[in-house]
């Protein structure tokens, strides 16, 4: 069984693989990790995730490579993880960014010293094929990066067409495609057992339901609808704002810029315990798109994404608005 696992920065897409991997049964659980220790913030990143995986009994293997990839040997039986394809698609097309990361590599690598997207994309194709004839499961995460627009420099649109590349031709292999938004799974492609669904921590249910979605997708409108209450009951939040009780209004909307006053897990923890006293919460997708390459703003859409994995947690219904159309993902 091969299962592709994306979505967006934050939107809780791995725990959900790992869970996946857990459900499994198999006693040989491998992760195979693909970021590089390029700096302070990856060498953090990789600590934050091994601190996830503490004590679910993976064995770590660091595959930097597609042509690591391809000369391993997994024992029989054995489930893998490999984490994550933006990653791995970035240091195969800039091998000689050794020192970067991901955001850094796609805009600052010299192309004339780089293997072109249709060799990278045939060379991480063959690795992943290679990979899965000798596991028992295979769960990849991949990266939601294309909803930013179109408007990047020369690399980091061939990084970005190499890595469409890859995740169409690995989600045509894959038996399950699965979307994770907001820490809920959307099934996108025959689904199997739901082993994994409840990745994460335990729903705190409440009768509240959260609306999400891209920006100017027409989110409070339907919300409203839903509610069936006027629009202008679902107040909108502004930069800075603290005082976040509930108060005459119904709801209240664009939530996701209160994450960045957030200092730790525990305090997202207690802004969404607040927010789920409003029947409905919005809050807008900000995960998609390329890694944004200043760092305030890339913990800022960490602790968003983490923001809204926790109000979906809480709500009793979830909501995607996309194109002004509302689609339940969660009730």
């Amino acid at each position: 069984m091969m299962t592709l696992v994306c979505g967006g920065a934050a939107s809780g897409k791995s725990a959900y693989a790992e869970a996946l991997i857990c459900g499994t049964g198999e006693n040989r659980r491998i992760y195979l990790a693909t970021m590089k220790p390029f700096g302070k913030e990856a060498e953090e990143r990789i600590r934050k995730h091994r601190a996830m995986r503490a004590d679910k009994g993976f064995e770590t293997l660091e595959c930097f490579t597609a042509g690591t990839i391809r000369g391993l040997f997994i024992p029989p039986g054995a489930a893998v993880l490999l984490e994550d394809l933006g990653n791995l698609c970035a240091n195969e097309l800039f091998p000689e960014a050794e020192s970067k990361g991901q955001q850094d590599a796609v805009s600052a690598a010299d192309p004339t010293s780089a293997a072109g997207p249709d060799a990278a994309a045939d060379s991480v194709i063959s690795a992943v094929s290679a990979l899965r004839q000798q596991c028992a499961e295979l769960v990849i995460v991949a990266n939601e990066v294309f909803s930013g627009g179109a408007d990047y420099a020369g690399e980091t649109l061939s990084y970005l067409r190499l890595l469409g590349q890859v995740s169409t031709a690995l989600a045509a292999m894959s038996d399950r495609v699965v979307e994770v938004q907001c820490g809920v799974p959307v099934v996108l492609k025959d689904a199997g057992p739901e082993s994994g669904t409840e990745a994460g921590t335990e729903e705190k249910r409440a009768e509240m339901v959260f609306v999400t979605g891209p920006l100017f997708s027409g989110k409070r409108k339907a919300a409203a609808e839903l509610l069936g209450i006027p629009a202008e009951e679902i107040r909108v939040c502004g930069n800075g704002e603290q005082d976040i009780r509930k108060k005459q209004s119904s709801g209240i909307a664009e939530v996701q810029i209160l994450a960045a006053g957030c200092r730790d897990e525990k305090e997202l923890e207690q802004l969404a315990d607040k927010l789920s006293e409003y029947d409905v919460v919005i809050s807008s997708e900000t995960g998609c798109g390329v890694v944004p390459a200043d760092p305030a703003a890339r913990e800022a859409r960490e602790k968003a994404g983490r923001l809204n994995c926790l109000l979906a947690a809480r709500a009793s219904k979830v909501v995607r608005v996309f194109c002004g159309i509302p689609q339940v993902i969660k009730r």
